[in-house]
């Protein structure tokens, strides 16, 4: 079945009724609202309200629809198309502007939660959906990649810790996968709120400054015992 059309004294209950004939749940569905109905004099010689009703047919779909849902909500006029990679459902969201990126992409973050929240809520098995706004996305995970690059390249020949804060969860996950199969450099995230920031420190950094210092104690302990040069026979 792809579609029916119910009606009902109001909307609600043409709904109702299309899910009970459907077996689906709300969240299954898209509903379309084809006639508001009127109430008539007295209650009598009204018109009914009418639904349509289309089962969505596949996970996209129902993403699609809660993400427009949302942007109807917000009076924002957007296109938004989605597809399934490698297991994750991607959608694309574009003539928005910057609008629902925010500050360093906090805002969409925040809109790509709320999907996977709404897109989540009592399902057994969960599904990872992305939300990206006109390449946002891959614009910043380039940026933070190469960011990755020259946190590496500092923390080795600076022989130190090098952090930086307020990056977002996103752009903080980005540089540890980038950084994760350095076997000469470890990253963790230190603190809490929008007062975080990643870590990236050489491995054997302690190390080095232990064997360091010990070799100077080793050459200090044997010049300090090393025969004084022998004076010439001529003098």
């Amino acid at each position: 079945m792809n579609e029916i059309i119910v009606e009902g004294k109001t909307v609600e209950e043409a709904i109702e009724q299309g899910l009970s004939q459907l077996g689906l749940a709300r969240e299954q569905v898209d509903i379309e609202v084809v006639d508001e109905g009127k109430q008539g004099l007295f209650g009598i010689m009204g018109k009914t309200a009418q639904v349509r009703i289309r089962p969505l047919q596949v996970p996209v779909d129902r993403a699609l629809r809660i993400v427009r849902e949302i942007l109807e909500r917000m009076a924002i006029e957007a296109e938004v198309e989605g597809s399934r990679v490698e297991g994750e459902l991607m959608l694309e969201i574009s003539g928005a502007g910057g609008v629902l990126i925010g500050r360093k992409g906090q805002t969409l973050s925040a809109l790509q939660y709320l999907v996977n929240r709404i897109y989540n809520k009592g399902q057994e098995n969960l599904e990872r959906i992305s939300v990206d706004i006109e390449g946002y996305r891959k614009r910043r995970e380039k940026e933070m990649t190469e960011l990755a690059d020259r946190l590496y390249r500092k923390a080795l020949d600076q022989d130190k810790s090098i952090s930086v804060k307020n990056l977002s969860a996103h752009d903080r996950r980005i540089i540890h996968m980038k950084l994760k199969d350095r076997n000469d450099v470890e990253t963790h995230s230190h603190g809490v709120g929008h007062l975080r920031r990643i870590v990236i420190s050489p491995r054997n950094r302690n190390r080095r400054r232990k064997g360091s210092g010990a070799s100077e104690r080793v050459r200090t302990f044997t010049k300090r015992f090393e025969s004084p040069p022998r004076e010439s026979d001529d003098s």
